[in-house]
């Protein structure tokens, strides 16, 4: 009877010592996909802060173009685009039209030949470069939480952990930048 009694507490001793063991890997993962989305969410504002440095450039046509300028349509497309965007991957196929359609916003007002257009301008492109610095970083930030994130569900033990609680491999950023002014 005593040895059946020694045998039960080790069972239970076992079993309680899995549970803990496997609460400490369950944090460990939340912590690093909590990182990743962190970092997924800042990237994300940044994203929005560019399509905001625009309107200083939008308001500089709307004083010196025609309102019925293509390129006010595709400026309220982006703005679909960036407002609709829920993954990274779609977030970045907007980022890169946004890029393409500041960069005609530029060579349309550079055209202009106006002294104050052109100081404008300058503080625009200073603010937009500044923020696609600021998306680099923060792309290099995101895909080092990533990576961390991934390589930790895809080795023992954490997979059995992630394969129960359904953790899944997030997307690396593409690390391109994509404004050319």
């Amino acid at each position: 009877m005593f040895v059946f009694g020694v045998l039960l507490v080790a069972i239970i001793a076992f079993f309680l010592l899995i549970i803990a063991l496997s609460a400490v890997m369950y944090n460990r993962v939340i912590k690093k996909r909590n990182k990743a989305e962190d970092e997924e969410t800042a990237l994300f504002g940044l994203y929005g802060r560019k399509y905001e440095s625009m309107h200083p450039l939008v308001e500089l046509l709307r004083e010196n173009i025609d309102p019925k300028d293509p390129i006010f349509a595709e400026i309220v497309h982006i703005k679909q685009l960036i407002s609709s965007a829920e993954s990274l991957i779609l977030k970045e196929n907007a980022d890169i039209t946004a890029s393409k359609v500041i960069e005609r916003l530029f060579k349309k007002l550079q055209q202009l030949d106006s002294p104050n257009i052109h100081s404008r301008l300058e503080k625009a492109k200073n603010e937009l470069l500044e923020i696609e610095d600021k998306i680099k970083t923060e792309k290099e930030g995101y895909n080092r939480a990533v990576s961390a994130y991934n390589s930790t569900i895809s080795s023992f033990p954490f997979m059995v952990i992630a394969s129960i609680f359904n953790f899944t491999k997030k997307p690396l950023s593409n690390n391109k930048v994509s404004l050319l002014i």
